[in-house]
């Protein structure tokens, strides 16, 4: 996704990632639905194009060392300033 290529990828190997069937990428669980879909962005070089974009859009926003980094960020302030106000103040 983050290459900008045209993703195709089982049910299983888009887990936890918010991609959508279709629109970020091709999910395909058999063999068969593999090969279909694949024949289907060799037919139709417009559709892998607008899934590439897509799936690189969705790549960097939402997964890009930058974003990630921000929300680690935010998730330890917000630990810290829950046992800071639980215990009182923070003990070294």
């Amino acid at each position: 996704m983050a290459a900008g290529l045209p993703v195709i990828t089982t049910s299983k190997g888009c887990e936890g990632i918010a991609v959508r069937n279709g629109e970020e990428v091709l999910v395909a669980d058999t063999a068969e639905e593999f090969a279909a879909a694949a024949l289907q962005i060799l037919k139709h070089p417009e559709q892998g194009r607008t899934l590439a974009h897509n799936a690189r859009r969705l790549a960097v926003e939402r997964y890009s060392w930058e974003t990630t980094a921000k929300a680690m960020d935010q998730a330890y302030r917000q630990a810290i300033q829950t046992v800071s106000t639980k215990d009182g103040g923070l003990r070294e």
